[in-house]
């Protein structure tokens, strides 16, 4: 089975484009930090197709916060000079937006006294109560023995 998870940010704007054939794609690269070291970060090349790739285009931003599942692909081709030159990508099949900060998403904004506000493009607000809670000190257990 080939099935990759990522979770990143997007690093830069995305330029959709079109096959001989029309069929529309986008690359673009996603920044990972390291689990186990967040200085470490590591570029992650992946391509979109046809509709995945027309929201992609639509909706991500620099910056934005994304999940994505898809598969890893290799293919070779010769480069202007001739050259046989491997590429290796991540196929996307699926991409959740994780950043929900109003300059990625106009439609979505957070107000941190209970509620969120939703905004559709008839200009109907709805409002759904939210809980935020602060984290203290006193929340953490800090007496366990490991």
């Amino acid at each position: 089975m080939n099935k990759v998870l990522i979770v990143g940010r997007v690093v830069k704007s995305l330029e959709p484009k079109k096959t001989t054939s029309g069929i529309s794609y986008v690359r673009f690269t996603v920044a990972v930090s390291r689990e186990y070291n967040r200085d470490l970060t590591d570029f992650i090349p992946v391509v979109a197709w046809r509709k995945t790739s027309d929201f992609a285009s639509q909706y991500l931003t620099k910056g934005m916060q994304i999940g994505i599942t898809g598969s890893f692909q290799s293919s070779t081709y010769q480069d202007k000079n001739g050259q046989n030159t491997t590429r290796y990508e991540v196929s996307v099949d699926n991409i959740e937006l994780l950043d929900t900060r109003r300059y990625n998403n106009p439609n979505v904004s957070v107000d941190n006294t209970q509620e969120v506000k939703f905004e559709n493009k008839t200009n109907i607000t709805k409002e759904i109560p939210i809980e935020i809670k602060k984290e203290t000190n006193s929340d953490v257990p800090w007496d366990i023995d490991l």
